[in-house]
């Protein structure tokens, strides 16, 4: 987690998702460390793309207060995400449904 922040900084965002995928059982602080980055430098796209990757029932790892701030930060247009997420959080089967 530490070296994909240091790479997150330094806007070296492919070798943070190169350590990211070789990392087997990720964690939501894993994850959060690499929607930072992606939000950090301005790729709110990818961003988006993990985070709904978090919510998928294979993967099983629920965003938490850190991961929706961390999306905040990229860009005010992630505040319409954190909008449609909280109706979901309170009922995760929306998740499936809406996938």
């Amino acid at each position: 987690m530490t070296m994909i922040s240091g790479y997150s900084k330094c806007g070296d965002v492919d070798s943070a998702c190169e350590l990211f995928d070789q990392v087997g059982g990720k964690d939501l602080l894993l994850f959060n460390a690499v929607i930072a980055c992606y939000a950090q430098n301005s790729k709110l796209k990818e961003a988006l793309k993990l985070f709904n990757m978090m919510l998928h029932p294979n993967v099983n790892v629920q965003p938490d207060e850190m991961t929706l701030a961390s999306m905040t930060c990229g860009s005010p247009d992630s505040l319409n995400m954190i909008m449609i997420y909280q109706p979901m959080k309170s009922d995760p089967k929306r998740i499936e449904k809406e996938a």
